[in-house]
């Protein structure tokens, strides 16, 4: 049994009870016309569930300290870093350059600098999905995206 692992499925089934019991008190609705406590109600529901799979699952897993180990001896923390950094920053120049040129950096910088692929192979890829998700937001869903200085 993972002893840390316990814990935190304790501290989320206690988080799932709250958000349920304070959801369940404003105006729920159904699943055709929700209302202001639904998402909150089933998003609590969801993590009672999956504290209780943390819970029921915590015995069969290593315990924490051999996983961090192969975590910390992998090297991989400096990307953690740099993927969060990336993501902290995206959200503070959304604004400022826009959706599609932020969006086509980080996906630039992520592919290249985080997942070592070829300059060609990053350029194309942020390319691409910067374009895909342009279409899926903006064209077919209809959401208003930040055009930034450059009005694109």
């Amino acid at each position: 049994m993972n002893r840390l692992d316990r814990i935190g499925s304790i501290v989320g089934l206690l988080l799932a009870v709250v958000v349920i019991w304070q959801s369940a008190l404003i105006p729920m609705g159904n699943l055709s016309k929700p209302g202001p406590g639904f998402l909150p109600f089933w998003s609590g529901v969801i993590l009672a569930l999956l504290a209780g799979l943390l819970w029921l699952g915590s015995g069969e897993r290593k315990p924490l300290s051999d996983v961090s180990k192969i975590f910390i001896a992998g090297g991989r923390w400096p990307n953690v870093i740099w993927t969060a950094g990336s993501l902290l920053a995206y959200g503070f120049i959304l604004e400022v350059l826009g959706f599609i040129l932020c969006t086509a950096i980080l996906m630039f910088f992520l592919v290249y600098f985080i997942g070592k692929q070829k300059w060609w192979v990053a350029l194309t890829g942020s390319v691409l999905v910067t374009w895909m998700a342009h279409a899926i937001f903006k064209l077919a869903l209809k959401v208003q995206l930040p055009a930034g200085i450059f009005r694109i």
